[in-house]
């Protein structure tokens, strides 16, 4: 039976609540990047509306959306860590657990217009605890999977982080 909180959280359309939620993921990104565009976060988007995904979902979704605007010439391309290996093998039985546990990978969501990426990014990483680093590796950009959303750092390396 759901108690009163879950119930007032659907009908205000909360999904971190446990209630059903719609699905919905419009992104219009530019397909290309600006000339003076240092990263892949600096890549303009015109319309973002990302409801009812979990965390890794939404990148994904972001990731799906600058490749095909783009015709493949621009590509987000990520890969998941851990921040607690040991403990996470402990709780969870393995690294290679899939899907991600679900107090872990959280339900997100952004809306805006005329944006970057790396606003929705930290929007996104603020809510879900996750944090990720702006420099390129052979994997993509890595985003760091942590216990406690909401708290914490969600960015390092061009010093737009936030606490």
């Amino acid at each position: 039976m759901l108690d009163l909180a879950t119930i007032l959280a659907c009908l205000l359309s909360v999904p971190s609540h446990g209630c059903v939620t719609t699905k919905r993921a419009i992104i219009e990104p530019a397909p290309a990047l600006n000339k003076n565009a240092r990263t892949i976060f600096d890549l303009p988007v015109y319309r973002v509306d990302i409801q009812g995904y979990r965390m890794y979902e939404a990148l994904d979704k972001l990731a799906q959306a600058v490749k095909a605007q783009s015709n493949g010439r621009v590509r987000f391309v990520f890969q998941i860590s851990w921040l607690k290996p040991q403990e996470y093998m402990r709780k969870y039985g393995g690294l290679a657990a899939w899907p991600i546990p679900d107090p872990l990978n959280p339900f997100v969501h952004f809306q805006g217009v005329n944006v970057n990426l790396r606003t929705i990014i930290n929007s996104l990483c603020q809510q879900s605890g996750w944090a990720y680093d702006e420099v390129i590796t052979p994997v993509g950009y890595v985003f760091t999977v942590r216990e406690s959303p909401g708290v914490g750092r969600t960015t390092k390396g061009d010093g737009t982080a936030t606490q």
